[in-house]
């Protein structure tokens, strides 16, 4: 009989044969399930084909196996020495309590050039951090990136609101970050922080080593789980 039309146990002559199929087609649940109630009306083989027929079976058993055990460890091996690493990353940047400093409504825009239109976008984007409306924030700061007005300030949350959102510019965010930590100022440690994680976020363990090494030599802020990542990255 025409292989591709064999789809059922009564289509073979002993169960041997049809188990044998039934390995090839093992990703077939559906097919499985009816097989159920017929196969056990199939006759036994012949003790010669049984025999001829049993070792097929485990040879293409145990290469089957192998194949599926070798697949399984290099999917862990992957996910993790690499996605649980940015998946780590990814939960600390959205986790880690940021607390936001509103200042003065005017930051990072001259004071001897104050228009109602300047102090109306700084509001707006406060409430969007307060919010954490981050696709609200990210197009704020855009438009205040258009006119030169970012401060730092405004660049370590316009860096955060990058780093939290789904697919967001997180090569961006780490740029804004570079000229926040140059200044060592307010947001140094955060930013060199958040640096870190994004760095793991885009799969570059070995520079975000370097920058939670830094972190750990001048500060304890997030002593702990700075020396957990790096642990985890030595693995």
């Amino acid at each position: 009989m025409n292989e591709s039309k064999r789809n059922m146990p009564s289509d073979f002559q002993s169960k041997e044969e049809a188990f044998e199929f039934l390995v090839q087609q093992s990703q077939n649940k559906s097919l499985k399930e009816q097989w159920k109630k017929e196969l056990d009306q199939l006759p036994d083989a012949p003790p010669e084909k049984k025999r001829i027929s049993r070792k097929l079976f485990v040879r293409r058993a145990s290469a089957i196996a192998a194949s599926f055990i070798l697949l399984l460890g290099s999917f862990y091996w992957y996910t993790s020495q690499h996605e649980s690493l940015q998946q780590m990353a990814s939960l600390m940047i959205t986790e880690t309590n940021f607390v936001l400093d509103s200042g003065s409504l005017t930051r990072g825009i001259d004071e001897n050039d104050v228009n109602e239109l300047d102090i109306e976008l700084q509001k707006e984007i406060n409430t969007a951090l307060e919010k954490e409306d981050y696709e609200a924030s990210i197009g704020l700061f855009l438009t205040k990136e258009r006119k030169s007005q970012l401060s730092l300030d405004d660049k370590f949350y316009y860096s955060l609101s990058l780093a939290r959102v789904e697919k967001g510019d997180y090569y961006k965010a780490i740029r804004l970050l570079d000229d926040v930590a140059g200044q060592k100022g307010k947001y140094y440690n955060e930013a060199l922080w958040l640096q870190g994680l994004l760095y793991l976020k885009i799969n570059e363990p070995n520079k975000s080593k370097i920058i939670l090494k830094k972190l750990i030599n001048i500060s304890n802020y997030q002593i702990t789980n700075s020396k957990a990542l790096l642990e985890r990255m030595a693995d």
